[in-house]
């Protein structure tokens, strides 16, 4: 699901930190992190679920970037009741439509087909790394769908705890959700890479999340409100980090698979500069409730303000939207008035 036009808004407004690529070349990564859901769906449909292109599959990535140190391979667990609900209602809108010989929805946790496809998967790592010489030295976590969360969120949530600060990082997911994390991770030299197959040739699009970090911050640093006091160098640097993590926040309001769209915001989604427009509403917010949440936790004050702008704006779209109707309604008559008059 994710944010609508995320990725095609970050390659127009960050071309030097995003692009778009016919091939990668592998460079000196120390861990790739892989979403393996995408994978499972689309080496699934291409050959009826047989586990082995699946493998192959996986084993086509380690010999494209070449991990030097660590291999995350994270499928989806259980997600959470909100998300259950948002994925009955989409899948009760497609049951009329015709299924192939493989069911997509095999790919759920808990059915049978995921748990033989993971015991194949075991196996195949164990194969690789007694007989392959680019997996002998790698240490392989494997996240099943018995481990609950989503495949992006698990990569997030082990790359924030294990504390990784030298080395260059990989994650392969084509999740436009995982490039919002990875702003939020602060783990540094982080590289996503999303695969899009077309017509059996694959187009990459690269994620450089260090400078992407940089340019929205230099993009958008206008937008904090001046503080009422000189604030001290570490306070400043806390306060660019937080602009980014709550400009990943207001995305959201937009809809991802854990929440719907906000019912006024739906209304602006078809904009070409929907999501800039978004961000500007908190250049509204003033100094003290330019902090809508803290690693996580929201910060209640804060994101009432934001919601009071978000209200104020709804009302004066609504008020133009309805003054223009009026506008070229009268107009409409104002015609209809004078070609009765010459018909007379």
């Amino acid at each position: 699901m994710g944010v609508p036009g995320l990725f095609r808004w970050l390659l127009r407004r960050f071309p030097v930190a995003c692009w778009t690529s016919s091939r990668i070349e592998a460079t000196g990564t120390q861990s790739l992190f892989v979403d393996l859901n995408s994978t499972l769906h689309h080496g699934a449909r291409q050959s009826q679920g047989d586990f082995q292109a699946i493998a192959t599959a996986v084993d086509d990535l380690v010999n494209l970037i070449q991990p030097s140190q660590l291999l995350y391979l994270a499928i989806d667990g259980v997600p959470p009741r909100m998300k259950e609900r948002l994925q009955r209602e989409r899948r009760e809108r497609l049951a009329s439509a015709p299924i192939s010989s493989f069911n997509s929805y095999s790919i759920t946790p808990g059915t049978s087909w995921m748990h033989r496809v993971e015991a194949y998967l075991c196996e195949f790592i164990e194969h690789k790394r007694k007989s392959d010489s680019n997996w002998q030295n790698l240490s392989v976590v494997f996240s099943g769908c018995q481990d609950p969360g989503e495949g992006e969120q698990k990569i997030m949530e082990y790359l924030r705890t294990r504390g990784f600060e030298g080395g260059h990082h990989c994650i392969w997911s084509n999740d436009a959700d995982s490039v919002l994390l990875s702003l939020t991770t602060r783990v540094p030299n982080i590289t996503m890479i999303s695969e899009r197959p077309k017509g059996g040739i694959s187009t990459y699009t690269v994620f450089n999340i260090d400078m992407l970090r940089e340019q929205m911050v230099s993009r958008y640093s206008s937008l904090l409100a001046e503080p009422s006091e000189e604030l001290p160098c570490h306070v400043k640097v806390d306060r660019l980090y937080g602009l980014v993590d709550d400009l990943v926040f207001m995305t959201l309001f937009a809809g991802n698979d854990f929440l719907p769209a906000v019912s006024f915001v739906m209304e602006w989604l078809n904009e070409p500069d929907f999501i800039d427009n978004l961000l500007a509403m908190y250049g509204h917010l003033p100094a003290k409730h330019q902090c809508l949440h803290n690693r996580g936790q929201i910060n209640p004050k804060a994101f009432r303000e934001l919601l009071k702008v978000f209200v104020v704006e709804g009302e004066e779209r609504s008020f133009r939207k309805h003054v223009g109707v009026t506008a070229l309604g009268s107009q409409l008559t104002a015609l209809r008035i004078r070609r009765m008059e010459w018909e007379i």
